[in-house]
Parts: C-alpha cells; structure tokens; sequence
C-alpha cells in the first residue's frame, strides 16, 4: 500500500493482501525465534547480573526502545502504518517529512496496542 495514495490503502484488495503478508511474516518470525533457547535474562527488567545502567526495564525493552529511537531519527514512525513500543522514546527525524494525507482517523495515533501484544507474547511464549 502507498499511503502517499489514498486510494491504495482504502482498496479491500490491498487491505486483504497486506494482511495476509502480515500474519505470514508474523508466523515465520515466531517458526525462526522457535530455534533459539529463551533467555529469561532477557526479558526480566533488572535482571541482577544484567543491570543497564540509567535504565529501568529489561534488556529487551533497552534494545527495543534504542533501535526504535535510531529508527524514528529516519522517519520510520512518520508512515500511518507504523507504531512503536515506546512512543515516549521517538525522535525528530532529520530527513524531510512526507506529507502524508489524512486516511486513518484522526485518533489512530492514539490507538496503540503494542504494549498489550508484548505482554501476552512474553507471558506465553517465554515464562
């Protein structure tokens, strides 16, 4: 979808084949993470022997939230169909903006499930 055409993204084809693509790359991730051992290191915040300095939280969410801030500072939260994990954490990005058209509704980026999704994968898959 080109979120620059209004158009493309109302289209139910486009909508369906971007969904589809979704829940395939979704399942291939968690197949490809299934031939790793768990780390419970990883995932617990301050984990002894695994502090981060300056840092509440756990090794995950460090690594999650500096690799959100670089991708926020090349305009990756700017596209509609982007949310992140830690909104408080984005930067201003030094590339020009894309003026996107309005699409979604003007609270969509309000709407932020991530959080939700982090837990119940963690919680089921890892504990």
């Amino acid at each position: 979808m080109d979120f620059t055409k209004p158009e493309t993204v109302l289209n139910l084809q486009n909508i369906r084949d971007e969904l589809v693509r979704m829940e395939d790359s979704i399942i291939f991730k968690f197949i490809e993470r299934s031939h790793f051992a768990t780390c419970p290191s990883v995932y617990e915040a301050n984990h002894p022997g695994l502090e981060i300095p300056n840092f509440k939280g756990s090794f995950l969410d460090w690594a999650l939230s500096n690799l959100e801030i670089a991708h926020s500072r090349i305009r990756r939260f700017e596209s509609p169909d982007e949310t992140p994990f830690f909104p408080d954490k984005i930067q201003k990005s030094f590339l020009p903006s894309i003026n996107y058209p309005q699409i979604l509704a003007p609270y969509a980026p309000e709407v932020n499930y991530n959080d939700k999704i982090k837990k119940f994968i963690l919680k089921r898959l890892y504990h």
